[in-house]
């Protein structure tokens, strides 16, 4: 008798189902290293990476960024006129713009615009 999702026959003993367990263990541990076409350590450094932007990005999380105090003036600015709101000006008269592309903030300035800007 054969199982319908590995298509082999079902273990008979411990021994074989412990072997079965270990056996997929390995394939999972195995998945976190790097291919075979890729350097050995190229993965393991993958994750450090990831792990250590992680954690850069969550500590003092709570702390408040004074960066977005300019994008929030910008969309402000973006929700007056149609120049400002196509060309990302940063300051009423459309003089200055910010330093991302205006489709960055398009969406947040028609919310703003709908919505009303958040005081």
């Amino acid at each position: 008798m054969q199982t319908a999702v590995t298509g082999r026959p079902p273990p008979a003993t411990w021994l074989e189902v412990w072997r079965e367990v270990a056996r997929r263990a390995a394939l999972r541990v195995r998945s976190w290293w790097s291919a075979a076409d890729q350097p050995v350590w190229a993965r393991p450094l993958l994750l450090v990476i990831a792990a250590v932007s992680a954690w850069s990005y969550a500590w003092r999380a709570t702390r408040p960024v004074n960066i977005e105090i300019y994008y929030a003036a910008a969309v402000r600015s973006m929700t007056m006129g149609v120049s400002n709101f196509f060309f990302g000006a940063f300051d009423p008269a459309g003089t200055v713009t910010t330093d991302k592309l205006p489709g960055a903030f398009w969406l947040q300035a028609v919310s703003a615009g709908l919505f009303g800007p958040r005081n």
